[in-house]
């Protein structure tokens, strides 16, 4: 995930802002495990598991 945000920061013809309906497309499914992890199910089938001490990282 870190890899993938950082491509995005990268890109010069990127978002502004959040856009929900983008993340809508692109993201099948969330699955929240035990413990906290979260694994996101794109639709192209990738599958990518963020470990909970990754997420704190990104809420501070």
């Amino acid at each position: 995930m870190k890899s993938f945000v950082s491509n995005l920061n990268q890109a010069t013809d990127h978002l502004d802002k959040r856009n929900e309906h983008i993340w809508m497309f692109l993201v099948e499914n969330a699955v929240v495990h035990r413990d906290s992890s979260i694994t996101f199910k794109f639709h192209n089938g990738c599958e990518v598991k963020i470990d909970k001490n990754v997420l704190k990282s990104y809420s501070k």
